[in-house]
């Protein structure tokens, strides 16, 4: 009798303990998590997948607070009580020759200086003047400006960035206007965030461009690019812990009189850029990629592979605006 009722204990305690593990698996089982941002005029979506729900909140929390200082840093047309910005650098009233600034927003301002010397002034970074201006007729799509009016708009933008070290750039007020090449920063500090809390499966998308970790297999991810392959579909690329950055024309346009125009504006010219049509730039670190999609932009195919022939984990696929495809020699190894 006795035995019969000890079996049929070790039954029972052996149901419960293997629903105990049963539940402990599934509640432990990784699950997506996802929310949008929004920063720098664009919609940003973060995808995690954990099996930690605290930590996935606590990550969330701060990957929105870096996205709002950088987004505060790079605003051109507000300013804040609390932060010296791109506002700040433009109109400011010191009396000072020099204006001492936060070091991120300093290091985006060498970052992207240095670029602007490496492309011997095919890529700049204080037309903010001409960009608002010519903004503004994107936003009424009724006419172009005047020669005349981009001229003013050109006088405007002639107060150079002057660095200085030490945080601190002299007090010129240049019209800076640096795009989404803060959001490459942001991503990166968020990559650095997420790699110390030990999170590495996450996708992070804006538009058409990525900037992925690992996937829900620890595989990389699949992204379909703009650029049409020969077969005339989507090009397919392979990512993990890389991100892509796309530069077209038709994010941001207006049509007038038979004519589009976008807010890619070539420095030397104060026009809409003409040269590439659509260049898509897959590196390690996110702030290259959305750096030098914006310098490739300006530059022809050739003029652009000089440039990224020493760069290391970068590589490039072009379409120029006769419809013409090139690519850097490694790019092949992100198809599909």
């Amino acid at each position: 009798m006795h035995k019969k009722i000890n079996i049929v204990i070790w039954s029972i305690a052996l149901l419960l303990a293997m629903i105990v593990i049963f539940m402990a698996f599934f509640s432990s089982k990784v699950k997506l998590y996802e929310k949008k941002f929004r920063y720098f005029d664009t919609d940003i979506t973060v995808r995690i997948y954990e099996d930690e729900p605290d930590k996935v909140e606590q990550a969330l929390e701060k990957i929105q607070s870096i996205y709002e200082q950088y987004h505060k840093l790079a605003n051109a047309h507000k300013a804040y009580d609390d932060i010296v910005n791109i506002h700040t650098i433009r109109y400011n009233k010191e009396e000072s020759d020099v204006l001492t600034i936060p070091s991120e927003l300093y290091e985006m301002l060498e970052y992207s200086h240095d670029f602007v010397q490496k492309s011997q002034g095919a890529f700049q970074i204080n037309q903010g003047t001409v960009i608002d201006g010519w903004t503004r007729y994107l936003k009424t799509e009724q006419k172009v400006p005047t020669k005349k009016e981009i001229e003013q708009w050109k006088q405007q933008d002639q107060s150079a960035l002057i660095l200085l070290g030490n945080h601190q750039i002299q007090n010129t007020h240049p019209m800076i206007e640096l795009g989404k090449i803060p959001l490459g920063f942001a991503n990166d500090e968020i990559i650095n965030y997420l790699k110390k809390a030990r999170i590495d499966q996450y996708l992070i998308q804006e538009g058409g461009n990525a900037t992925a970790g690992l996937s829900l297999n620890n595989k990389p991810y699949k992204v379909a690019l703009e650029i049409l392959n020969q077969n005339d579909v989507a090009t397919i690329v392979q990512l993990k812990n890389r991100t892509i950055v796309t530069n077209v024309s038709d994010i941001e346009k207006y049509e007038y009189d038979g004519q589009s125009y976008h807010l890619l504006i070539d420095p030397n010219t104060s026009y809409p850029a003409e040269k590439i049509d659509k260049v898509t730039v897959i590196a390690k670190d996110s702030k290259t990629a959305y750096t030098l999609s914006n310098v490739l932009y300006m530059m022809d195919v050739e003029q652009g592979k000089k440039m990224v022939e020493d760069l290391k984990d970068v590589d490039v696929l072009w379409l120029d605006s006769d419809g013409k495809q090139s690519s850097t020699k490694n790019f092949s190894k992100y198809e599909s």
